[in-house]
C-alpha cells in the first residue's frame, strides 16, 4: 500500500509539472509550439488510456467526448478561431498560489488523508475487517 500511495503521488505531481510545462510554451507561442504541445499531452493521454481497462476506458471516452463536445460549444459561441494571447492570462496568475498549491508537503499531506479517508470508508463498510489495521496519522 505503501508503494502504491507513493505512485499515486508521484503520478498527480508528473502531471501537475507536465501540465505547467506545456502552459509555459504558451506564453511565446508559435504555431510550431502550440503543435509540439498538442502532440506531447496528446502522446501521454494515450499512454494512459493504453494501461486502463475496458470498463475505464469506456469512461474515459465518455467523459473526453463530454469535454470536447463543451469546447467546441465554447470556442464556436464566440471565441476567436485564431490563437488567444495567453500573456494577461498569465499575468494575472498569483504565482504564489500555484508554487504554494505544488508544494510537495501539502500534496503528500493531501494523499495521505485520500488514503486515510479510503481506509476509513473501508472499515465503516466492513467493521470486521478493520481489526488490526493502523491509522495513518
Amino acid at each position: 500500500m505503501r508503494e502504491l500511495t507513493k505512485s499515486m503521488l508521484g503520478l498527480s505531481w508528473a502531471m501537475s509539472v507536465f501540465s505547467a510545462q506545456q502552459l509555459g510554451k504558451l506564453i511565446a507561442p508559435s504555431q510550431e509550439a502550440l503543435d509540439a504541445a498538442v502532440a506531447e499531452v496528446e502522446e501521454v493521454s494515450k499512454f494512459v488510456q493504453s494501461r486502463l481497462s475496458e470498463a475505464m476506458i469506456r469512461q474515459f471516452r465518455a467523459g473526453d467526448e463530454w469535454q470536447r463536445r463543451i469546447i467546441d460549444a465554447t470556442f464556436a459561441a464566440g471565441a476567436p478561431l485564431q490563437v488567444i494571447d495567453p500573456r494577461p492570462l498569465m499575468q494575472s496568475i498569483d504565482a504564489q498560489t500555484i508554487v504554494n498549491a505544488m508544494d510537495p508537503g501539502h500534496m503528500i499531506k493531501s494523499g495521505v488523508d485520500f488514503v486515510q479517508q479510503t481506509a476509513d470508508a473501508v472499515r465503516k463498510r466492513a467493521p470486521g475487517a478493520s481489526v488490526g489495521v493502523p491509522t495513518v496519522n
